[in-house]
């Protein structure tokens, strides 16, 4: 984090700068805090086992379980709204980069508004419905909500990776006219938001398919320690996503956040 934001603050506090210093402390502290909440959540949860069990006449194993769960509540309902957070963060900087490389086409501006509002709507709508899950005990599988989540976070994201592509073949186009075969810094840049943007969508891609699966759990059974593993790999790459691609950006010693553009 510290290496990110660094080559930030040491220049002027233009609004674009101020904008991505403000994202990446907010997914800093979201990634931070979702650690803490989910280790506190299962310490909490996995503690009554190492008790001795109450007497019958208190419930016994069933009622200190179900005590358990209800201290663990504060921070279960925190996880999936931290885990969004960065998520839509992740997906708000790449669609800023896409944003700024189209600032003369207004069509594509319009549309990648549109996802991405339709993004926030939906994720924050499925968080909503992931507590109230949570607050009925009705823990078993996903609810449609969170492949469509995911989907329409996907199609962001590609969506912007695929309009950032296609600003790179016109900008080599317009090189290879030009009769200059060197690979310019700029194009530098485009191709490092290309590759670190299909690793993205390549994860997203697999995150959402099996949560699909997991949805409709009564015709495939899938293996819990399976989504476990991509669900924490996911959350793991919506947080450090931004922040290693403006490391390799900023090692290459290029322009973060610069407005890059050809027409």
């Amino acid at each position: 984090m510290f290496i990110a934001t660094r080559p930030l603050l040491t220049r002027s506090w233009a609004r674009t700068h101020t904008t991505v210093v403000v994202c990446l402390i907010i997914i800093s502290i979201t990634f931070t805090w979702n650690i803490i909440a989910l280790g506190g959540a299962n310490l909490i949860l996995d503690g009554f086992t190492f008790d001795q069990v109450e007497p019958e006449v208190q419930g016994g194993f069933d009622a200190q379980a179900q005590r358990a769960g209800t201290k663990a509540l504060p921070l279960t309902y925190t996880l999936s709204w931290v885990g969004t957070i960065n998520a839509l963060l992740s997906d708000f900087i790449v669609v800023w980069r896409a944003w700024i490389l189209f600032q003369h086409n207004v069509l594509l501006r319009y549309i990648l508004a549109f996802l991405m509002t339709a993004n926030v709507g939906i994720n924050i709508v499925d968080c909503i419905l992931i507590d109230v899950q949570i607050n009925t005990e009705n823990v078993g599988g996903s609810i449609v909500l969170d492949w469509v989540s995911d989907l329409l976070s996907l199609v962001v994201n590609m969506c912007a990776t695929s309009l950032i592509a296609w600003k790179a073949w016109k900008h080599r186009s317009f090189l290879v006219q030009a009769e200059v075969h060197r690979r310019t810094r700029i194009e530098n840049v485009l191709l490092l938001l290309i590759e670190s943007g299909a690793i993205y969508c390549s994860i997203q891609a697999v995150y959402t398919a099996l949560t699909i699966v997991n949805t409709y759990a009564a015709v495939v059974n899938l293996p819990r320690f399976l989504l476990i593993v991509i669900e924490a790999i996911s959350g793991v790459a919506a947080a450090w996503y931004p922040i290693a691609v403006i490391i390799l950006i900023n090692v290459d010693r290029s322009p973060v956040v610069e407005t890059i553009y050809m027409d």
